[in-house]
């Protein structure tokens, strides 16, 4: 089913840094591989819409928003510290080297920070915008 709608997880998903203030969207191979993941079978026969890119139910889309940031989390829960504690740390005395680390550990904390950002944005979309199960 990923293979049809040209999606390969064993490749991953890179998720981008934000820009200009605003949160990076979510690629979209990755949405709609958490879509397909959370597909209940009264979704099937709005399967197509999976390869525009687009979501095929409310439901759905709240299951793949939710696996999503669920995902996210636990992938910020394997660092050791927090984005706090890192910023305190760069501002010891650190080694040229152990400063690099931090920087790019952090960096990488934030990007996914951006992803969660970003899953709030478009569950806040559909609020605001409201869902049209016609598409």
């Amino acid at each position: 089913m990923l293979a049809q709608l040209g999606v390969d997880p064993q490749k991953g998903f890179l998720l981008s840094a934000s820009a200009n203030g605003r949160a990076a969207p979510l690629p979209v191979e990755l949405l709609t591989f958490m879509r397909v993941q959370m597909l209940r079978p009264g979704d099937f026969d709005r399967y197509g819409l999976l390869s525009e890119g687009k979501p095929i139910s409310l439901r759905n889309e709240l299951d793949a928003l939710r696996k999503t940031m669920v995902t996210l989390r636990r992938e910020l829960n394997t660092y050791p510290t927090s984005i706090d504690e890192d910023v305190e740390i760069l501002k010891g005395g650190l080694s040229r080297k152990e400063a690099f680390a931090v920087v790019y550990r952090l960096g990488e904390k934030r990007v996914v920070y951006d992803a969660m950002q970003s899953c709030v944005d478009l569950w806040n979309s559909i609020l605001i915008n409201g869902f049209d199960e016609r598409r």
